[in-house]
């Protein structure tokens, strides 16, 4: 739908509920004449007031269980929706992305807090791989660096209060997924850390660590500038 089109017709709709009878009146009438005009239903009206934000996920076509994590983190905060789309650019290439849905801007905001936040967490993570022994194998040093992300969201995930979003909202959202991703399903993931053993879950506990050294700031009037704050984060 053209947003123009859907902008015109709810400056129209707000004119309709004006004091002055015949001022409303015309509106209204030209409200339907638009609606009428582009095929454009009251249906479409409702859902045209959710907002999406796209970003990179960090991930590849089956996301480690951090991923997830730190996705669902960004939606407790900001009252928000994810769905988690794969795309084949390349033979066997995945580039993945994470769709965070809603109303108003808080969809921009959690977008913009999960790129920080991940940005922040693969640092962090890139760090503690470099602490391991050399000689560990390829696979031991991935499952420590998932257990260390885990253990970092499972800390940044206690600052974390809820946000409130309305029974209403909830359900727009959910009907606005509906209509957009008729095949939707339930994301796989990647749980390496199912296989550690004991020397290695201290990896998990570093990550925890560290991740209490990230402040992260929420509200109902939070901004681009003041989600996060934490050394290097570039914010």
């Amino acid at each position: 739908m053209d947003q123009k089109i859907l902008d015109k017709i709810k400056k129209c709709l707000a004119l309709a509920g004006s004091d002055n009878p015949n001022e409303a009146a015309t509106a209204l009438r030209q409200a339907q004449a638009l609606m009428s005009k582009h095929g454009i239903t009251s249906e479409d009206m409702e859902l045209s007031e959710i907002t999406t934000s796209k970003v990179k996920s960090g991930a590849g076509k089956t996301p480690p269980q951090w991923i997830a994590q730190l996705a669902k983190l960004v939606c407790t905060a900001f009252g928000v929706e994810v769905v988690y789309e794969d795309n084949l650019v390349n033979w066997n290439e995945w580039r993945s992305k994470v769709v965070f849905i809603g109303v108003n801007s808080s969809p921009e905001i959690a977008g913009y807090a999960y790129e920080v936040l991940l940005r922040q967490l693969k640092k962090g993570r890139s760090d503690f791989l470099k602490t391991l022994n050399k000689r560990l194998k390829r696979t031991t040093k991935t499952m420590r660096g998932d257990l260390y992300a885990e253990g970092w969201v499972s800390s940044v995930r206690q600052q974390v209060i809820s946000a409130e979003v309305s029974d209403q909202d909830k359900g727009l959202t959910k009907r606005w997924i509906s209509t957009n991703y008729r095949s939707l399903v339930t994301a796989k993931v990647t749980q390496r850390g199912a296989k550690a053993r004991g020397c290695d879950h201290s990896a998990y506990y570093q990550g925890r660590s560290d991740g209490k050294k990230v402040s992260f700031h929420q509200g109902v009037k939070a901004d681009r500038q003041a989600v996060l704050s934490s050394p290097g984060c570039g914010v």
